[in-house]
């Protein structure tokens, strides 16, 4: 399905992005496969100028920026290839994951072609204690996901006192093979 196609689909759709913005968002996506050796800060920076979003940026990382849409979400865009990957697995480890499991994710709650929108939390206060992070980590490992890139910036703790990844673009799936 051609990019064009899945933007105008996913404009029908949603409800948290109107269409300026997802034309900005569109707009923006040739710049990610163009400047490919760009340093983040300068990406982040050209992003947001390029999409000139009504939006305050919360931060950015190595392949997104992170917008505050204040109504209690965020806008996640990409700002090179590898945010898409990271955006992909999101929603996948997300809508794949089992119940016991998604009160420790982040909830994906719209994406589209080079963006997602997620549930805003806060950044953990505090690092949590090493071994309740560990236990968290050995469940997802249980059901074959490997937490990757777990930094105090990438988690936080609900009001219930829960572990929650905010980020985890980085984690993946070991895929079973099977032989003939």
């Amino acid at each position: 399905m051609a990019t064009q196609e899945r933007h105008k689909q996913t404009a029908k759709k949603q409800s948290f992005l109107n269409e300026k913005e997802l034309d900005a968002i569109h707009h923006w996506l040739p710049y990610t496969h163009r400047y490919v050796f760009e340093h983040p800060r300068w990406m982040a920076e050209t992003a947001e100028e390029v999409l000139n979003l009504d939006h305050p940026v919360l931060g950015y990382g190595s392949y997104r920026i992170v917008f505050d849409l204040g109504n209690g979400h965020v806008l996640k865009v990409v700002t090179r290839k590898g945010g898409f990957i990271s955006n992909d697995a999101e929603v996948d480890i997300y809508h794949r994951s089992p119940v016991h499991l998604r009160k420790h994710l982040c909830s994906v709650k719209e994406y589209g072609d080079g963006w997602l929108i997620m549930k805003k939390m806060t950044e953990a206060p505090e690092p949590p204690v090493r071994e309740e992070l560990g236990n968290v980590v050995k469940q997802f490992q249980k059901e074959s996901i490997f937490p990757k890139d777990l930094k105090r910036e990438n988690l936080a703790v609900t009001s219930k006192e829960k572990i929650v990844f905010i980020d985890y673009g980085h984690f993946y799936r070991r895929r079973e093979r099977f032989w003939i």
